[in-house]
């Protein structure tokens, strides 16, 4: 007895010797293996506080910090002036070298942008992480307005209008959940609908994106709560003309509370989501070209990404940027069902990817 006591000491002593050693060793530089940039370090010292997701934030000079989800408040914290500095834990990666590691930062406001600490973060990462001016306004209207409770979408158009789309509603008699098929564009500084139109299919859970010429593209939709259809459909929105269209292509991929971003050709790249019945959709990278209405496969994440727990509304900031020689980087998102967890074997919650199209 004691001696089997003592071989499980000796065990817990290894293991955690291990675990200390791998923390430590993550604060000076290492290569990053493959395309898959491993953040358990990151969740090592910061555990899993203040959601599932992690995001990151692009540096002028192309670097990448990623963060844990309770970073993102204390960052709409300085954004918005209520606080003057933040000090946390990042994970810092650069895609020239491929090199990744931990580190301290202070965090500052620099006149409209953010300065992690002698590095200032992109304007488009700004908007990206809805950190510049508008977007509390937008959100806070978009989770108490009558016709967009829930799983609504929310993209700025130009200056401080933005555009809302779908989500759920209480249904005329009080009760259940209704699904306006419904765009509302929002002022943000008189804090006010200056008009709502009706679009083609119903949204839930889904992803708006603003393209090169100004319209809005909303894909993804969770199945439980739309039909077949509008859960694949592509619509293109023009806000200016209170009108939409359905594009000729459908998404290949039935996936809620995906994310996405554009390519150096203007193109959509449509990257994770969830609610598929099929492992085959889960890791689908897809290209949509709107000017020829086309939807095609382009790549193969080598883990699924999904955003949302089920029960959750609203999917949060998009987590896909792009990189120079068609490539992309993808975060957050975990396997939520055990049988994709075994099948990857690997577990996305920590993890980021690098992702190449094919050409």
């Amino acid at each position: 007895m004691q001696k089997s006591f003592v071989r499980l000491a000796v065990v817990v002593l290894t293991l955690g010797a291990g675990i200390l050693a791998y923390g430590v060793s993550m604060f000076y530089e290492q290569k990053v293996q493959g395309n898959v940039i491993d953040l358990a370090g990151l969740y090592l010292y910061r555990g899993r506080e203040g959601g599932l997701y992690p995001n990151f934030i692009q540096m002028t000079d192309g670097t990448v910090l990623f963060f844990v989800p309770v970073v993102q408040t204390e960052l709409d914290a300085l954004a918005r002036g209520q606080k003057s500095s933040y000090t946390g834990l990042f994970q810092v990666f650069s895609p020239d070298r491929k090199t990744s590691k931990l580190t301290v930062l202070t965090v500052k406001k620099n006149g409209s942008t953010l300065q992690f600490g002698a590095m200032l973060a992109k304007d488009s990462e700004m908007e990206r992480l809805m950190l510049t001016p508008g977007w509390y306004e937008a959100r806070l209207f978009s989770v108490s307005y009558p016709e967009c409770v829930g799983g609504s979408s929310i993209i700025r158009l130009h200056h401080g209008l933005f555009l809302i789309t779908g989500g759920t509603a209480q249904d005329n008699s009080g009760i259940g959940a209704a699904f306006p098929q419904t765009a509302t564009v929002f002022d943000s500084v008189s804090r006010r609908a200056v008009k709502t139109f009706k679009l083609q299919h119903r949204w839930h859970c889904h992803l708006s994106l603003l393209l090169p010429d100004g319209k809005v593209l909303l894909v993804g939709g969770h199945p439980k709560y739309l039909n077949m259809e509008s859960n694949t459909a592509v619509e293109i929105v023009d806000a200016e003309h209170s009108f939409s269209r359905t594009l000729n292509c459908k998404a290949i991929a039935y996936s809620a509370n995906p994310t996405a971003c554009l390519d150096d050709r203007g193109n959509v790249i449509l990257l994770g989501g969830s609610g598929s019945e099929h492992f085959s959709d889960y890791p689908v990278v897809e290209l949509i070209d709107v000017r020829l209405g086309e939807c095609r496969k382009v790549a193969t994440l080598k883990v699924p990404r999904h955003f949302c727990e089920p029960g959750h509304s609203g999917p949060g900031p998009l987590n896909s940027i792009s990189l120079p020689s068609r490539k992309f980087l993808i975060s957050g998102g975990r396997a939520y069902r055990s049988d994709l967890f075994h099948l990857y074997g690997l577990d996305n919650l920590t993890s980021a990817e690098i992702v190449t199209l094919a050409q």
